[in-house]
């Protein structure tokens, strides 16, 4: 992550903008935390453990801008997951960053078991059962134990296909291939 001269609040500008090609936005800054500057996290993979070390990280904020910070999270009060950005010390600073992107590089990302997924990787893809291409995701809603691919399907219409193993053949063949019982689930 190549860097600019420090901003004057802690952060050091980065080149580019928005999430970079080689990058995954992994969550965002979703509030503040407490009286020094902590914030709440929102990470896509609440479980994951990646972020217990302190982390290099991008934070990119609502018009694209990019800055190098690190990050190291813990669990909070029920399903919180609460960050030190290290630099903050107010809760002014901390607010001042809410809805604020997290990415990492990819390569950074540990290495995932055969029915692992990045969302990043899936978003994009088609969708298809055999050489029949049925449509392509468009978003994966992530509804607690199962995620949900949003299928954009010909004409307008959406399809909705669970992410488990009765639906999915091979979630990391592109386009991604379909059991045939996922037929019914596109229409």
């Amino acid at each position: 992550m190549a860097t600019k001269k420090s901003d004057g609040e802690g952060f050091a500008p980065l080149l580019g903008q928005g999430i970079l090609e080689d990058e995954v936005a992994v969550g965002f800054v979703s509030g503040i935390f407490g009286t020094s500057g902590d914030v709440r996290v929102h990470l896509y993979n609440r479980e994951s453990t990646y972020f217990r070390k302190r982390r290099s990280i991008a934070l990119v904020d609502g018009k694209g801008k990019r800055f190098s910070a690190e990050l190291k999270c813990r669990s909070g009060a029920g399903a919180r997951v609460l960050g030190n950005l290290g630099v903050l010390r107010t809760r002014e600073h901390a607010a001042a960053l809410r809805d604020w992107q997290i990415a990492v590089p990819k390569a950074s990302l540990p290495q995932l078991e055969a029915t692992e997924f990045y969302l990043a990787d899936v978003i994009g893809c088609g969708v298809a059962l055999g050489d029949e291409v049925m449509g392509t995701v468009t978003q994966i809603h992530q509804t607690g134990p199962v995620d949900i691919l949003e299928v954009a399907l010909a004409e307008g219409e959406v399809g909705y296909i669970p992410a488990l193993a009765e639906n999915i053949a091979d979630i990391r063949a592109d386009p991604i291939q379909l059991h045939p019982a996922a037929r019914e689930l596109l229409g």
